[in-house]
């Protein structure tokens, strides 16, 4: 039951089986599920249940519902604080042209991430009361909820199975050829 998702009845033959269970299916779980599934099992012995290909073959993009919502919006606040306040310390110095085009000019490899902070000082009172007022208008809609699964519990349990499992490494294939497990 655990591993499939369902309990087959042995007094049955495999095809009343297969129709039995196809019946009790919920129609929008039937009819919502992809058809072309792209996942490769190369574990030597296929060590993968045949039922991980629903998980699996979803792609590496694809991303599980969180069991709860987002609600601690303090480190995202700190970041946008920071970026607010680069923005309002370097937007009122008076640029020129030379700046404007070596700014179009950017370097990405030459580029060296700063974790620089604006000095409170250089920042108006007024700038940090808005900050406050933004934060404090925000938190009411960030509350801890529930999260809406986007996953079946049986693929949830196959998933879980594969993350504890350290002898088999879940890879991306070339030419978009979906997800592959090895050993």
């Amino acid at each position: 039951m655990k591993t499939y998702g369902f309990c087959a009845k042995p007094a049955l033959s495999p095809f009343q089986n297969a129709v039995a269970i196809r019946g009790e299916t919920n129609a929008a779980i039937y009819f919502s599920q992809p058809a072309n599934l792209a996942f490769h099992d190369l574990t030597p012995n296929k060590q993968l249940p045949k039922i991980a290909q629903t998980v699996l073959g979803l792609n590496l993009k694809f991303i599980p519902t969180p069991s709860t919502t987002t609600y601690d919006l303090t480190g995202n606040f700190a970041r946008f604080e920071r970026d607010f306040n680069l923005k309002v310390f370097f937007g009122m110095e008076e640029t020129s042209a030379d700046d404007i085009r070596i700014e179009k000019e950017h370097l990405p490899k030459l580029y060296i991430k700063s974790d620089w902070v604006v000095p409170d000082h250089y920042i108006s009172n007024e700038i940090h009361s808005r900050q406050r007022a933004f934060q404090k208008a925000l938190e009411p809609h960030f509350t801890k909820r529930p999260g809406k699964p986007n996953l079946l519990p049986y693929q949830q349990r196959i998933l879980r199975t594969i993350q504890r499992d350290d002898n088999i490494i879940i890879i991306n294939a070339n030419k978009g050829l979906g997800p592959c497990a090895v050993t």
